[in-house]
């Protein structure tokens, strides 16, 4: 655009517009200018997301070579219409990698052995969320326990109470203990506790604390005696409630709970009543 100006013809300078005969003054004109038309260059859109969120995924984005960023038809490259060499550096990624991170996954541990030395008992197992921080689908997680059977059938008992029966006839060829073993069935690591109405019960290995408390420390005097916390789990075939090693729950274990516990006194440690704080005579006389 041309714009008149007042200008001293003296000095050249430009002057104020009223020195200047304004009925003289040129109209402005628009002048076209730089008429060639740009060159082409890269033009690139926003990224999307990511195609995974861990794992190793995939985004993309819009890459296109064109006169200006309105990136409209006439302004984009199309080399099979146009005479102009294009773009002439490298174009820009339109894809690049994303999210290489490990996905979370579980961690299963091997089985332990079976929980009872004859009949059916339980196996369980370690399992664990990786990497630390959690992220994994509780839906996905591997049991933690599942049935076992040794093969080996528990010995039957019978009621001493039954003299007139003839074991012959309960099962010919079977002998039946008509006292029990010396050692308990199942063995104390996994003792088991039947059922009494719905109570809640864990599902899982879980830490539980005694509903008793425990025996007194001492049996005379002042003592301490606790609630003690075990592993526990529910085992739905057989409606009962086993109790496991402590390696067997996940996460720290429950502090036990303690109080004080008084028993009937205790005897003085000389003399022969409570009353009596006389020094006891050794033999040979006074020392």
């Amino acid at each position: 655009m041309s714009l008149a100006v007042c200008r001293d013809r003296l000095t050249g300078l430009d002057a104020p517009e009223e020195l200047c005969d304004g009925s003289s003054k040129p109209a402005s004109a628009v002048v076209r200018c730089n008429t060639h038309p740009c060159p082409f260059k890269w033009y690139v859109g926003e990224w999307s997301p990511c195609s995974m969120t861990c794992g190793g995924g995939v985004r993309t984005r819009r890459v296109l070579c064109a006169r200006s960023a309105n990136i409209t038809r006439t302004d984009t490259y199309d080399p099979e219409t146009s005479s102009e060499p294009g773009c002439m550096s490298p174009a820009p990624r339109a894809t690049q990698t994303c999210n290489e991170q490990s996905c979370p996954t579980w961690i299963a541990g091997p089985w332990s052995g079976c929980s009872v030395s004859c009949g059916e008992g339980v196996q369980v197992r370690g399992v664990e969320c990786t990497p630390a921080g959690g992220g994994c689908d509780p839906a996905t997680r591997p049991e933690i326990t599942r049935p076992c059977s040794t093969g080996i059938s528990c010995p039957a008992y019978r009621e001493a109470e039954e003299p007139d029966d003839d074991i012959e006839d309960l099962l010919p060829g079977v002998v039946y203990h008509t006292q029990p073993l010396i050692q308990p069935y199942p063995p104390p690591q996994a003792k088991a506790e039947q059922l009494i109405g719905e109570p809640d019960v864990p599902v899982e290995a879980t830490y539980i604390k005694d509903d008793d408390w425990g025996p007194c420390s001492v049996t005379c005097g002042e003592g301490w005696r606790k609630k003690e916390v075990h592993c526990k789990i529910f085992l739905e075939f057989s409606r009962t409630i086993a109790k496991l090693p402590d390696s067997k729950c996940m996460g720290p274990k429950p502090t036990e709970e303690t109080e004080r516990c008084v028993m009937e006194p205790c005897s003085m440690a000389y003399g022969t009543s409570f009353g009596d704080s006389s020094i006891p005579a050794y033999n040979g006389g006074d020392r």
